[in-house]
């Protein structure tokens, strides 16, 4: 029987191992190479882009359709559709209506939801829809006809033109889309109108009592018919109105009519003062594409919290106890120095009557 060495076999264990670590990694890179080349070609094939149409190419001077009409009005323009991939593509245009997301952000319904409102006022080449099939680095124009109905409420409706590609993704269907805004004001009377609700301050101390930030969070609403957004100015103070911070702006995202949207903000650097008052306050405003409805809205919320400013009170009674011990520790030093010398005034006096002779 031989016996292989023990430093032979873990050289061979070791060489075993180098081995299968150089096999992984070659069919790993093999694999690479067949999806990356893959991956790119199809995100370079299928891009797309759509706009408004000025004549037989995108208008670069509009980002989104501005229609103003009365009701009952017909209003036409067009669409532009371009295929800037390498592949042919059957690209499906269609309009649909627009909301406020959650966090207030505008959003188009999915393609798969029927619009109810100015989505349905749109014809594409007299249809509610219209897919395209275009060939690489081609276009074309699309007819489009806006019918206001005879009942449209006046004010903004707020929607979008949506050019869309579905393709497939593994064993998914991958939607593709890019969209414009489409923004129709009827006629009649304007009612622009913002209001604030629900508002509450919390305060988040620090380790600094001057340095703390109170959060806000309130609703913003819609109540009118124009789409507006809004500056705000937050801000703290105290009692008397002493100001406890310094003032905080923002702008706000532009809600549609009949939106809302809970908004949060920290007002920074705040006092730790025991009670408190916060304040927002907004102006309306309007998009710099969309046509003035008069005097923009205004709204004021104040709303109280407490913080207690356990910091500073510990530094208080830290520095009412140095300074209860720094007294009493001089007094009870004056008291033992007062001691001391009438103690040695008293030795004193006793050395002097002994060395006295007596007569």
């Amino acid at each position: 029987m031989l016996l292989v060495p023990s430093r032979t076999r873990s050289f061979r264990h070791l060489f075993s191992r180098l081995v299968a670590v150089f096999v992984v990694t070659a069919m790993a890179s093999v694999l690479l190479a067949t999806l990356s080349p893959g991956l790119a070609h199809a995100d370079d094939s299928q891009s797309f882009s759509g706009a408004p149409a000025d004549g037989d190419h995108s208008d670069s001077t509009r980002t989104r359709f501005t229609f103003g009409g009365d009701p009952g009005q017909s209003i036409t323009d067009s669409y532009y559709i371009e295929n800037t991939g390498t592949l042919p593509q059957d690209v499906t245009v269609y309009a649909t209506d627009a909301y406020n997301a959650d966090d207030g952000t505008f959003s188009l319904l999915d393609g798969n939801v029927a619009p109810t409102g100015v989505g349905t006022w749109i014809s594409l080449d007299g249809a509610p829809r219209q897919v395209i099939t275009l060939a690489p680095q081609s276009s074309k124009v699309i007819p489009l006809t806006l019918t206001i109905p005879a009942d449209a409420r006046p004010g903004d409706h707020v929607g979008g033109i949506i050019a869309s590609v579905v393709s497939p993704d593994g064993q998914v269907k991958l939607e593709r889309r890019v969209a414009s805004r489409l923004y129709v004001r009827v006629s009649g009377e304007l009612q622009p109108a913002l209001t604030v609700g629900g508002l509450s301050a919390t305060y988040q101390p620090d380790l600094n009592p001057f340095n703390g930030q109170v959060i806000l969070t309130y609703t913003v609403k819609n109540t009118g018919n124009v789409a507006l957004s809004a500056n705000t100015v937050s801000s703290v103070t105290g009692l008397f109105g002493m100001p406890l911070s310094g003032v905080t702006t923002s702008t706000m995202p532009e809600i549609l009519p009949d939106g809302s949207h809970v908004i949060t903000v920290a007002v920074p650097g705040v006092w730790q003062w025991i009670w408190m008052n916060a304040s927002i306050s907004l102006a309306g405003t309007i998009d710099k594409n969309a046509p003035s409805p008069g005097a923009m809205p205004t709204a004021t919320r104040e709303a109280s919290t407490w913080a207690m400013p356990w910091a500073l009170l510990i530094l208080l009674v830290a520095a009412g106890f140095v300074h209860f011990y720094i007294r009493y520790s001089r007094a009870n030093n004056e008291r033992r120095s007062q001691q001391w010398l009438e103690y040695t005034e008293a030795e004193a006096r006793l050395r002097a009557r002994e060395e006295t002779p007596e007569s």
